[in-house]
């Protein structure tokens, strides 16, 4: 029996490390591994990614794949995906010299407000179509500068995570436009690293990793690395990019009239652009930077905490239960009897920016109970989600049809129900899981003629037929709840704390 050839996709996130086999032929995912990502918090408010930790449950997710897969498939390319902005310093000799601070690590926000006097805001965009947020690799790597410096003086290389996990795989250094975007320190419309930001961080052009395109075979695997997990010998690596745009890819962003909502940890919600938006994104508070594949822009808004929220107030009345959180949530009436959430968490993310912004609920009285609690904390992701639908919409060419919903905090249906309610347009869930992975693969199935462009994987990927369409009593109730969510995120705005980043 011929065996069925299959791509395989990693994804290398904040909670968890997964491979994942997607037959393109039977478009269907075959097999899904995961573990925990390895993460240690040195100092309180500290997080850490441990390069050998992380690269040793890489290659346990690959070989208890291949485990899975056995004779009956055959890998032919591999795909890699991870966070964005993290990254590690190597040497000349390729070993790690410090750590991978997390992306949502506080560290490098002690530079936010030099930076801003320093650089003008807008220029600053126009160049890296990004607005300053503490969580961007410019800032980590000022930190190391300053704390760390006998790490910058040996520093030969860096690469963001995705990137370090394709070098330990091939041997061969690399990165593509979605991850260099997030450094704050490339240039995306000419397409290339910025001297001038390097040197503001202390680094040259020859210390970032060269540029190439998604798709674009980096390497071959490595001999050793194929013995360890099993996987074939000389087999095609390419690094597909950011995990919330290479989820987006099978998600069609790049189809009009599509918004793409991002949910896992973190949240991104995308439309494609054929064009850099400028003064206008500059102005809405949004980024814009390359797409996966295909060309054009992706106009973004977001935030740290999507999943994360739902995790944390579940550890506080469920046990760590997120699916009983939301059986609990659903109980309660949409309003959620006046109780409101502010999501901000770990930051107001988009349009506000401001990261020193934390979350609150309002109007709790002495009545309420952990069920309107709930609704409210899902109901103050929806009303973020509206907002940023709202400011996104106008760069589309045409009118908004439907948005696209991925990310395991979408998996239920009263979640995309609320948001349905919430933004006024259906949400169509993806038919796949584990979209940023099966994205990796396919991504890696360019690189090896599987896929002739990105039309040809958005024909090959399932999508749920039928959308969840809002309900017209709640969008009552939540026509009225965005304006109080409106008035409180200014007052959460407004409160007292640190300079804004």
């Amino acid at each position: 029996m011929t065996p069925v050839d299959v791509l395989v996709g990693l994804d290398v996130g904040t909670t968890s490390v997964k491979a994942v086999a997607f037959a393109p032929a039977v478009r269907s995912v075959v097999a899904v591994v995961g573990r925990p990502t390895p993460k240690v918090s040195p100092r309180s408010g500290w997080h850490d990614f441990p390069p050998e930790a992380l690269w040793s449950t890489v290659l346990e997710v690959l070989q208890a794949l291949v485990e899975r897969l056995q004779a009956e498939y055959r890998p032919i390319a591999l795909g890699i995906a991870s966070v964005g902005e993290a990254g590690l310093p190597l040497d000349a000799h390729g070993r790690p010299l410090y750590p991978i601070i997390a992306w949502f690590d506080p560290r490098g926000g002690e530079y936010i407000g030099q930076w801003q006097a320093d650089l003008d805001a807008r220029w600053l965009y126009m160049v890296t179509g990004h607005h300053t947020r503490s969580i961007y690799t410019a800032f980590k790597l000022l930190w190391l500068r300053d704390h760390v410096p006998e790490v910058m003086h040996n520093m030969a290389h860096w690469l963001f995570v995705a990137d370090f996990i394709a070098f330990r795989l091939t041997g061969c250094m690399a990165t593509v436009p979605t991850l260099a975007a997030r450094s704050l320190l490339y240039d995306v419309i000419h397409h290339r690293w910025h001297p001038e930001l390097l040197a503001r961080v202390g680094l040259t052009v020859e210390h970032m990793p060269p540029v190439r395109a998604a798709g674009e075979v980096i390497g071959l695997l490595a001999q050793e690395v194929a013995k360890r997990t099993g996987l074939p010998s000389r087999l095609p690596v390419t690094i597909a990019g950011h995990d919330h745009p290479v989820g987006m890819v099978v998600a069609g962003v790049q189809e009009p009239g599509i918004i793409v909502d991002s949910s896992g940890t973190a949240q991104a919600i995308a439309a494609w652009s054929a064009r850099f938006v400028g003064d206008e994104g500059f102005s809405a508070g949004l980024t814009c930077y390359p797409a996966t594949v295909g060309g054009g822009y992706l106009v973004q808004g977001g935030m740290a905490t999507a999943g994360a929220a739902l995790e944390w107030l579940a550890r506080l009345i469920t046990a760590g239960d997120v699916d009983a959180l939301l059986r609990l949530a659903a109980t309660a009436p949409p309003g959620a009897r006046g109780v409101g959430w502010i999501p901000f968490l770990r930051g107001a993310g988009t349009p506000y920016r401001k990261s020193t912004a934390r979350a609150l609920f309002y109007h709790l009285d002495l009545d309420h109970g952990p069920a309107d609690m709930a609704r409210a904390l899902v109901e103050g992701l929806a009303c973020f989600l509206a907002e940023n639908v709202d400011r996104i919409a106008p760069f589309l060419p045409q009118p908004v049809r439907e948005i696209r919903a991925i990310g395991g905090s979408n998996r239920e249906r009263f979640v995309l129900q609320v948001k349905a309610s919430m933004t006024g347009y259906p949400l169509r869930p993806v038919d796949i899981p584990e979209a940023v992975g099966v994205g990796a693969a396919c991504i890696a199935g360019l690189s090896v003629g599987w896929w002739t462009d990105l039309q040809d994987i958005a024909q090959n990927v399932p999508i749920v037929p039928d959308p969840v369409l809002p309900e017209p009593t709640w969008q009552e109730v939540y026509r009225d709840l965005r304006k109080r969510y409106a008035y409180w995120v200014q007052a959460a705005l407004a409160a007292p704390g640190a300079p804004s980043s």
